[in-house]
């Protein structure tokens, strides 16, 4: 898989992306708009993400990138940008409408083969962090203590 192939060529990233606001967007504007507004959103993750990167759309109004070759540094700062890229402004059939952008992020283990762990990881800290600070984009590891986030 295109997973394995990643992460053989060393340290491997994996991003989860969730938009902030989106239901409400859906909701006011109908699933045409909403459809169009995650094209855009799809569209500005390919234009920001590097060569080497593999993005794709999770489902819903989620998002993933695997980043390989990439520090931790790296990856939280290239996250950061990505984030700042889909938070700006989006024209749907004339009407202006805006989405934020949280994101969780998980390093692939030396022992590891499989995605899901990773993927599960990396998820998990993206819903820490719309729930610590929603509306932001906020990088957590996916090795941070969920229990001690919780209190």
């Amino acid at each position: 898989t295109r997973f394995t192939q990643l992460s053989e060529q060393g340290p491997l990233t994996v991003v989860c992306i969730d938009l902030d606001g989106f239901k409400a967007i859906n909701d006011r504007f109908g699933h045409a708009d909403g459809d169009d507004l995650l094209e855009q959103v799809a569209e500005r993750l390919r234009a920001g993400c590097a060569a080497d990167d593999v993005c794709f759309r999770l489902g819903g109004d989620e998002f993933a990138v695997m980043m390989p070759k990439v520090s931790e540094e790296e990856a939280e700062a290239r996250c950061r940008q990505l984030a700042a890229v889909i938070s700006k402004p989006y024209e749907v059939n004339g009407t202006i409408m805006a989405v934020g952008a949280s994101y969780g992020m998980s390093r692939v283990l030396a022992e590891e083969t499989s995605p899901d762990p990773v993927f599960r990881r990396a998820d998990e800290a993206l819903y820490i962090a719309k729930r610590l600070n929603r509306g932001g984009a906020n990088p957590f590891r996916g090795e941070v203590d969920l229990a001690a986030s919780s209190s």
